[in-house]
């Protein structure tokens, strides 16, 4: 994700920011499966959505994204279309 931070208090643009954010979306009917991913790879949260009927399992600390989510998922490869997602 990048965003750009809103201006400082002294009117100048502030910098440019890039974040890296690990995301998995599912419908609320699969939150405990969704908050069970906090206790598997001990880190992220989950945020529920009543306004969509959705939840998230979201991993946004970068060492927890290179020393949990990655390898988990060199070691457990994604099958599919979503495959391609994750090589780039």
């Amino acid at each position: 994700m990048i965003s750009k931070s809103p201006k400082s208090l002294s009117g100048s643009d502030s910098p440019t920011i890039l974040r890296l954010r690990f995301q998995i979306t599912q419908s609320r009917r699969d939150a405990k499966l969704m908050r069970s991913f906090i206790q598997y790879f001990g880190c992220g949260n989950y945020y529920s959505y009543s306004k969509d009927g959705c939840g998230n399992f979201m991993v946004q600390k970068l060492s927890d994204i290179t020393e949990k989510i990655i390898p988990f998922y060199k070691k457990n490869p994604i099958l599919g279309v979503k495959s391609l997602d994750f090589e780039n």
